[in-house]
């Protein structure tokens, strides 16, 4: 489906992609001049008009897009699901010039149990990639589940805005499930309420809000574009430490759980500060050789900063963080010495007197429980 300005699904919208023994799929597509549009405002979820649902059965191919040259906005429920007899790799892209504007529950869900290769699911904003942004009594919660080898990018040019729960599943993979990467190339990343990584494979979970400098773990990963950053504000050099730019900030509950066997690497790099409220990191098996950083380049940590205060943002719901409660937690059942945690802050600057030479670690509340023989 197509459209020179604007497509906009205004109703239910289902489509049950292939079964068995059908002939090749081929793409769910749709491709707007302007806009890509579901559902109605203020329509809640489980009302008329409120689903748009994708489920894909086919196991002949085929992939699911929706690319605008302006803006995606989803007024309504979006279900996107692979059902387990879907047997092909699959790719599932949300990709918008301008930005991807989650405005209700969003699922993307792979159930297939076959052995598929090279799954990809990618939110791609030239500016920003929000949830609820409109903070509507509904709320917009993100969820991610997978039980296979797939790959996920969430990529800004600007800012990453989740102002609902965002809930990442990928904790019974069988080891298979490939780097998870939040990147906000120009500007910051932003989780108003609780965010939860279950993860069951070595590979790299990596949160980025670095401007693209050349130190970034993002432009080392290759996740980031010449000239696609976008700042907030354009106007400010690199001297103060106070940039608008550049920061990741958890306002509420954070939770990373791993429980991979080998050697997995859980990165958290800003190019000024790091905010938490309460904040767990949890390496689960006996044999995980897992390294993690948090760092921010130019800036400060902040663990346990982040306070509870109305924000206007519905729904309400909010972990109860304070500072009685605001605890880092870091916790590894390792029993050998190949782990590490490590927590830098204005790492870039140690060596520039005109400058900081290096910034500041403050903490509210930190527990490290480690075993015997430990890291």
């Amino acid at each position: 489906m197509s459209a020179n300005n604007d497509i906009h699904v205004r109703r239910d919208y289902t489509h049950v992609a292939g079964g068995n023994g059908q002939v090749r799929q081929g793409y769910t597509r749709f491709v707007a001049g302007h806009d890509i549009v579901t559902g109605e405002a203020g329509v809640p979820a489980g009302t008329i008009g409120s689903t748009f649902s994708y489920l894909h059965k086919g196991d002949k191919g085929g992939n699911f897009d929706m690319k605008a040259l302006n803006d995606i906005i989803t007024h309504n429920k979006v279900d996107i699901k692979y059902d387990a007899a879907a047997n092909d790799a699959l790719v599932t892209t949300l990709s918008a010039c301008r930005n991807i504007d989650i405005r209700n529950s969003l699922w993307y869900s792979d159930n297939s149990g076959t052995p598929n290769t090279s799954k990809w699911a990618r939110f791609y904003a030239g500016q920003s990639i929000l949830s609820n942004s409109g903070c509507l009594n509904y709320g917009a919660p993100i969820n991610f589940y997978t039980n296979d080898n797939t790959l996920t990018e969430w990529n800004a040019g600007q800012n990453i805005i989740t102002k609902d729960s965002v809930n990442f599943r990928y904790g019974d993979t069988q080891h298979k499930v490939r780097d998870l990467s939040l990147v906000a190339q120009g500007g910051n990343i932003e989780m108003w309420r609780w965010t939860n990584v279950n993860y069951d494979s070595d590979s790299t979970i990596l949160f980025s809000a670095e401007r693209n400098k050349s130190y970034s773990q993002a432009v080392k990963a290759q996740l980031t574009t010449n000239g696609g950053a976008k700042p907030n504000n354009s106007t400010l050099a690199d001297a103060p430490r106070f940039e608008w730019d550049g920061h990741i900030y958890f306002n509420d509950s954070a939770n990373i759980t791993r429980n991979n066997d080998h050697d997995g690497t859980t990165k958290i790099f800003a190019d000024y500060h790091i905010r938490t409220a309460i904040m767990s990191i949890k390496n689960t098996q006996p044999a995980n050789e897992n390294k993690t950083t948090i760092e921010s380049h130019k800036g400060d940590i902040w663990l346990g900063y982040s306070v509870k205060k109305p924000d206007g943002c519905l729904p309400l719901t909010q972990s109860d963080i304070s500072y009685d409660n605001n605890l880092f937690l870091y916790k590894d059942a390792a029993n050998s010495k190949t782990q590490s945690l490590k927590i830098r802050a204005g790492y870039q600057d140690q060596g520039d007197s005109n400058r900081f030479n290096g910034g500041n670690i403050y903490i509210v509340q930190m527990r490290n429980e480690l075993t015997t023989g430990g890291t």
